[in-house]
């Protein structure tokens, strides 16, 4: 079963996810990635953060980036 190692890229900053996953196929990885990005947007906007930008690239064992998972959310506060 293949090893994907997931690159978490907030800004211009890139760090390893700690958490490598044996995954059986790259679209499992891809959900994986998703799952990852819901609960970083969910972190930042509990920390008051409202302008996010954040990807995930899934690279293989030896480094080799084969997918990227982009989401971005601006949430606006309109007060009366």
């Amino acid at each position: 079963m293949p090893r994907y190692v997931f690159m978490i890229a907030n800004g211009s900053a890139a760090v390893a996810d700690p958490r490598e996953a044996d995954l059986p196929t790259l679209d499992e990885a891809r959900k994986y990635a998703l799952r990852t990005i819901g609960g970083i947007l969910f972190d930042e906007t509990l920390i008051g953060r409202d302008d996010i930008a954040v990807s995930v690239h899934i690279n293989d064992e030896q480094g080799e980036r084969l997918a990227s998972v982009t989401a971005s959310t601006r949430i606006e506060f309109s007060p009366r």
